[in-house]
């Protein structure tokens, strides 16, 4: 399973490669109260899922801060999608691609259904 940030350009159309039809496209949503695409995070209509896009990360000198980017974004889908592949190891990609757009794993932000950002 290949799972790959948007990119964090805040435009209609996702980087590569994210945008292959074989990888889920991950963009970022704002660490507000998350229910809205961060200004930044690239959309469109080869993006699939959403996650937090700012997380706080350690930096030199033992400290650490608040870093944003779908790079940042993606692993939370990944560390879903490998408990899902635990849980389910006869699954094949596309059946867990379908449980992570399903209401089943993930919610429906917007209007239902698949928003173009």
């Amino acid at each position: 399973m290949l799972i790959a940030g948007a990119g964090n350009d805040g435009i209609d159309s996702v980087l590569y490669p994210a945008g292959l039809n074989n990888v889920i496209c991950v963009g970022g949503l704002n660490n507000t109260a998350g229910t809205e695409r961060s200004v930044e995070s690239n959309y469109g209509d080869k993006l699939d899922v959403m996650a937090p896009y700012y997380v706080v990360s350690t930096l030199l000198n033992d400290s650490y801060d608040m870093i944003g980017g779908t790079s940042f974004s993606a692993p939370f889908v990944s560390g879903v999608a490998a408990l899902m592949r635990a849980a389910a190891p006869n699954h094949s990609n596309s059946e867990i691609r379908q449980l992570l757009d399903s209401s089943l794993v993930c919610d429906d932000l917007g209007d239902p259904g698949w928003d173009p950002n």
